[in-house]
């Protein structure tokens, strides 16, 4: 069966952490030379990060290069077929043995059509992380070389008494909020035509779910297709979209075939052509943010049911709360951050503020772990070094 939101979830989440590691790594070097030499006039302090910029990006691009995507992104597709055709292969097996469907010899690891279409995903995949990893290289230098210039401007308008005579506490201050500030805003990936700005890890995660979702379709219909079928059952639950209710618990074709078919009681059944959904529509049937699953329709032998309510009811609960620990894990992540930052800059004061932040943070995470019993993970509530 199409794998649901919580299993994507699962499947995106170390694609979302590596990310979110190389983001930790790369913010916490940019805060490194920001810091230092502070004892410097705010002139010479400029040049000297200018100056630098060459060995910094020398290892943010070390940073980047770390990553092992291509070895992730195999992986995961393969898990992602794996999941979406175990309870799906053997029946489809059943109907090919009652001669009901081709016979075919080997498993689905064998099968060609979707072994190709495992190729190209992996492929397409690699494409996107390759131009995600150029975006974060680029938005490190220009992230960098903002940040200085805004230091360097909001150093300048301040009254000159301050300047002379508390030089290096005013600038310290002033470095310290534009880390901060650099911090909360992460390292843009993508800017979408709203303008938006997506950080790398929530970029990936977004393009990630969406990939799985629609690998896990596609491998439906090739193993179907294997096996000379080209019938679907789109399963049924409470609150589908407009454009996706009327096709629940129905039976499609993808050869956009029409006529009727019969279930393994012999009673016969509408089959509606895809071509007539809202297929391919971004709100319809199998689109964006569409909970939708498919499973093979085998003529004679497959039935419809409908899913049970409190199954999805249950599946929504789970999806709920998985969302909200992760929110909890990044905003403790994001504290300790910040407490590295600074003391990075040998700001003690400000180190110990963020401390005291990042327990608050810990105890909203405690007390969400005792209202829903799910398990902490104190792995994902850490930053990388």
């Amino acid at each position: 069966m199409i794998v649901d939101k919580n299993t994507i979830l699962k499947l995106t989440e170390p694609f979302e952490q590596m990310y979110e590691g190389i983001t930790d790594k790369i913010l916490l070097l940019l805060a490194s030379y920001l810091g230092k030499d502070i004892d410097l006039s705010m002139e010479e302090w400029k040049r000297n990060k200018t100056n630098n910029l060459h060995n910094l990006m020398l290892q943010i691009k070390k940073i980047v290069l770390q990553l092992d995507i291509k070895g992730l992104t195999v992986i995961t597709l393969n898990n992602t077929v794996d999941i979406t055709l175990k309870d799906i292969e053997p029946s489809l097996k059943e109907a090919s043995s009652k001669g009901l469907l081709f016979s075919i010899d080997g498993s689905y690891n064998e099968s060609k059509a979707l072994n190709e279409l495992k190729e190209t995903q992996t492929q397409a995949m690699l494409n996107t992380f390759n131009d995600i990893n150029d975006s974060i290289l680029n938005n490190s230098r220009n992230i960098f070389n903002k940040t200085i210039n805004e230091i360097v401007d909001r150093f300048s308008i301040l009254d000159k008494a301050v300047q002379d005579n508390l030089a290096g506490d005013a600038r310290q201050k002033v470095i310290v909020d534009a880390i901060k500030k650099m911090i909360n805003n992460r390292i843009p990936a993508f800017i979408d035509k709203a303008s938006r700005q997506w950080s790398a890890e929530a970029y990936t995660n977004m393009y990630v779910r969406t990939n799985v979702h629609n690998l896990s379709l596609e491998a439906v219909d090739r193993r179907n297709a294997d096996y000379g079928n080209d019938l679907f059952l789109v399963d049924s639950h409470a609150g589908a979209r407009k454009k996706c209710y009327p096709y629940q618990n129905k039976i499609i074709s993808n050869s956009n075939r029409e006529g009727y078919t019969f279930d393994g009681n012999g009673r016969r059944i509408k089959i509606i052509p895809l071509s007539s959904t809202s297929y391919g529509e971004p709100d319809g049937l199998f689109g964006i943010n569409c909970g939708h699953r498919k499973t093979p329709f085998i003529p004679n032998m497959s039935y419809r049911s409908k899913q049970d309510r409190q199954d999805k009811e249950e599946n929504d609960r789970i999806y709920k709360e998985s969302q909200e620990q992760r929110y909890l894990e990044r905003a403790i992540r994001q504290s300790k951050l910040k407490e590295e930052a600074f003391k990075t800059l040998n700001d003690i004061e400000q180190y110990n503020r963020q401390k005291v932040i990042t327990r608050q943070k810990q105890a909203q995470m405690r007390e969400f772990i005792k209202r829903t019993g799910r398990t902490r993970r104190p792995a994902r509530e850490r930053i990388v070094n």
